[in-house]
């Protein structure tokens, strides 16, 4: 299964890269043409990828996917999106279950390393959001798009940078910015339409570089766990796009949302 596409400008971030999101919607729309039987009777249960290069405005993106794994229960398809060179920009898993037998259906993750803890409970430390699943979200079988748990797992964390002084303006002034290199979703039961939703995130495992960040996304009215994810956060200088040591004083004002209690 092959699709290319033509990255357009809204589909950039401030760093004028392809958005994580983006990729994500590629690998749903490439399935869409080439395994359209995965539209009715199946869900999404986890989805991880991996960033490997920066893509820009008006490259070329060659989305290639074959499936690894099937069975009655479960469809399990490998992704890499390639750029005009055909260099690995990014690559991962996505996991479906079918639907009625989804909650019996292990996720399947490409890196040996797991990045979700065991299990997930919202720590005290963690900061909240809450969102309405709109109309605009949903896929043709009335549930919120995968595309949009990665982008209301991103706000959140955006939200409280606002909030902490910490806005995208400010972080360009001392020449620091923060990427996604990693990330491992797990969906449990889906987001329905007017939905009230609260998204939490908080972090762990801090290092000089990087640092884990974890979300829960609950339905408000019962508090049930609809899906999470953990991501591996790398600091950059914005000019240069390598690697960078946190700022002390960014890292001293997030402090209070580290749950040490996973140390």
């Amino acid at each position: 299964m092959r699709q290319t596409f033509i990255i357009r400008a809204s589909e950039c971030d401030a760093y004028n890269h392809l958005n994580n999101v983006a990729y994500v919607r590629y690998v749903l729309d490439t399935l869409a043409v080439h395994a359209p039987h995965l539209g009715a009777g199946w869900v999404v249960i986890s989805e991880e990828m991996d960033y490997s290069l920066q893509l820009k405005f008006g490259e070329t993106v060659e989305c290639v996917i074959e499936r690894n794994m099937a069975d009655e229960n479960r469809q399990v398809y490998a992704f890499a999106c390639l750029n005009a060179g055909g260099q690995i920009a990014a690559s991962g898993v996505i996991t479906f279950g079918r639907s009625g037998a989804s909650d019996f259906v292990e996720p399947k993750w490409a890196d040996a390393k797991v990045l979700l803890p065991q299990e997930t409970t919202v720590p005290d430390v963690s900061f909240p959001v809450s969102y309405t699943v709109i109309w605009q979200q949903m896929d043709i079988q009335n549930r919120l798009r995968l595309p949009w748990y990665v982008f209301f797992f991103q706000d959140v964390a955006m939200e409280m940078s606002k909030r902490l002084n910490w806005s995208a303006l400010r972080m360009q002034e001392h020449t620091f910015g923060i990427i996604v290199k990693r990330r491992q979703l797990e969906l449990f039961t889906p987001a329905m339409l007017d939905d009230e939703l609260e998204v939490h995130t908080w972090y762990t495992d801090p290092k000089r570089i990087s640092v884990t960040r974890h979300f829960a996304m609950l339905r408000k009215r019962d508090k049930t766990l609809l899906a999470r994810a953990s991501m591996l956060y790398v600091w950059i200088n914005t000019e240069t796009g390598r690697p960078r040591r946190i700022l002390p004083e960014f890292i001293s004002e997030f402090e209070f949302n580290w749950d040490k209690s996973a140390a």
